[in-house]
């Protein structure tokens, strides 16, 4: 087990046993490797990828160039821009530009090891790793996986507080669904000291974000009154916003809150029509 962030070296050959028997194997020669491939792609004349076709974007990948593998790993995820979907080729290219310490690459490549696929084996074990090496780098994403990994024991021992710390990170970094599980955590007492302030402050931080989660969490906290005043109707408003975000747990709490209100707002009886006005038949009184 790996508990802090891996060398160079070590990334390469973690990233080299993915690729199979004709994957580079030694430390020293795949740092060479990397020098030589970063010197020419520092040689190379900028070129607006947007104009190339899927073939030039991949001659061009061949040649070194990280950018253009991320577009070619890109568009075999996806099965676009020219390419057959293809998610083995796809994680071959991102593990290419992983080994040049592209972040992003490193942060594709976990998600696609961790869920496994067609010619992908799955590891969870490896994706930690390749999420410890992006979260080094800053990769918000990166950073909230990794942090789910800790939460959850996945890939690595489970560490409720080394969760909390990266969760915040991510968090610090605009990560709307790390704020929320955050939240979660100062709910539970779990990695943090329980607390409803931090909670509150979290779910409305990443509710104004429109994370689904955050708002359907923080209509709980409204409707239970945690850490704030009790408020049905504005529990209410953060479900329905949460339903429109397509978040299922959010419109089953919808139709309960709103059939509480009903309950304990029952409308004001309505006249009937024939008290609105005197019936057709009637005729003027006769003296």
């Amino acid at each position: 087990m790996v508990h802090g962030i891996f060398s160079r070296g070590a990334a390469v050959l973690v990233l080299a046993a993915l690729m199979g028997p004709g994957a580079v194997t030694a430390p020293a020669q795949a740092a060479k490797i990397i020098r030589k491939q970063a010197a020419a792609a520092k040689a190379a004349k900028p070129v607006d990828l947007d104009t190339l076709s899927f073939i030039k974007l991949l001659r061009l990948a061949k040649a070194g160039n990280v950018k253009a593998m991320m577009r070619v790993a890109r568009a075999y995820e996806t099965g676009t821009g020219g390419a057959r979907n293809s998610l083995a080729k796809a994680a071959s290219w991102y593990r290419r530009a992983a080994q040049k310490g592209n972040a992003q690459a490193q942060f594709r490549l976990a998600r696609i090891v961790q869920t496994g696929g067609k010619g992908i084996r799955q590891s969870d074990s490896t994706a930690a790793i390749l999420y410890k090496a992006a979260a080094a780098q800053g990769h918000a994403g990166a950073m909230h996986w990794l942090a789910w990994s800790y939460e959850h024991g996945q890939g690595m021992e489970k560490d409720p507080a080394k969760a909390a710390q990266w969760y915040e990170k991510a968090a610090a970094a605009g990560n709307a669904r790390s704020m929320n599980n955050l939240a979660l955590l100062y709910l539970t007492g779990k990695g943090v000291k329980r607390a409803f302030a931090p909670a509150l402050a979290l779910f409305e931080k990443a509710a104004k974000l429109n994370d689904p989660w955050a708002l359907n969490n923080l209509g709980g906290m409204h409707e239970l009154g945690w850490g704030v005043k009790k408020d049905l109707k504005k529990a209410r408003d953060l479900y329905a916003r949460a339903a429109k975000l397509e978040n299922a747990a959010a419109r089953t709490n919808l139709a309960r809150i709103e059939a509480l209100l009903r309950r304990e707002n029952p409308p004001a009886p309505q006249a009937s029509k024939a008290e609105d006005k005197p019936p057709k038949t009637a005729q003027p009184i006769k003296p």
